[in-house]
């Protein structure tokens, strides 16, 4: 799927800044619908129960696609790097469909013992983390449960807030770590962040649409992967309107 607008129209070109408001409110607009309408592709031509993985990569896909194509004239190169895991010792939040593609990925690893030791990873963090502000889960130091070696053990189905999250100084990104102050706002590009917003906006309504009550979005990354792991088919039981996800929701006072 393409946009219909010019994909250039977002970049800096002189125009004053209310014009450029407009182009971007209008992409972000495009862009929620197109992943509204691909999500329920998804949904109809699946096979109504596995739909989460689908789901998922197109929207990063898709998110990534529109940002290569809109990204913010003369932007400096990403500083993000393979081992470079400063950013991941804060509170992520993830949606259902998030949640229920990495536990789906837990479940499916063939190497048993590494699929145990991360389970009792984020089992043990989520005793700790559970219900955290941000800068109280930036305070305790603690990685990611996902986090092995300086590597990420789910890279291939990570949240999209993490695919989103990047930064043009890596310095930066150290500084905030040590201080416990990871989610202080960093110096990107702009438009990754217009880009994955939309699409993560369209993913959800889009799910809220064709599945009633499997458009959940403010939930806590590994309190909802803890909470998911003790159903029996968590997929399943998340799209028949179960309520897996209950107690891993962000507070708004945890905001």
């Amino acid at each position: 799927m393409m946009l219909t607008r010019d994909p250039t129209a977002m970049r800096s070109n002189g125009s004053s800044s209310e014009a450029a408001d407009e182009n971007k409110d209008e992409f972000s607009r495009q862009l929620c619908d197109i992943t509204r309408g691909a999500v329920k592709h998804i949904v109809e031509s699946g096979s109504g129960t596995n739909v989460a993985f689908p789901i998922l990569n197109n929207a990063r896909a898709l998110a990534e696609m529109a940002y290569e194509n809109n990204r913010t004239e003369g932007a400096k190169p990403v500083a993000c790097k393979e081992g470079c895991d400063w950013c991941c010792y804060q509170r992520v939040r993830v949606s259902a469909v998030e949640a229920v593609s990495i536990v789906n990925y837990l479940l499916q690893m063939k190497d048993a013992e590494r699929r145990a030791a991360l389970i009792a990873r984020v089992r043990e963090l989520d005793a700790v983390s559970r219900g955290l502000r941000n800068d109280e889960r930036d305070a305790l130091h603690v990685p990611c449960a996902f986090l092995v070696d300086r590597r990420c053990e789910i890279h291939e189905v990570r949240p999209m807030a993490c695919s989103w999250y990047t930064s043009w100084f890596v310095e930066e990104c150290v500084i905030r770590q040590q201080a416990g102050i990871a989610h202080s706002k960093i110096h990107a590009d702009p438009a990754r962040t217009v880009a994955y917003d939309a699409v993560r906006k369209g993913m959800v309504e889009g799910l809220a649409g064709a599945i009633p009550g499997a458009g959940e979005a403010n939930l806590e990354l590994i309190a909802a992967v803890a909470d998911a792991l003790d159903w029996d088919n968590p997929e399943s039981e998340w799209l028949a309107g179960k309520p897996i996800f209950a107690k891993a929701h962000i507070s708004k006072k945890g905001d």
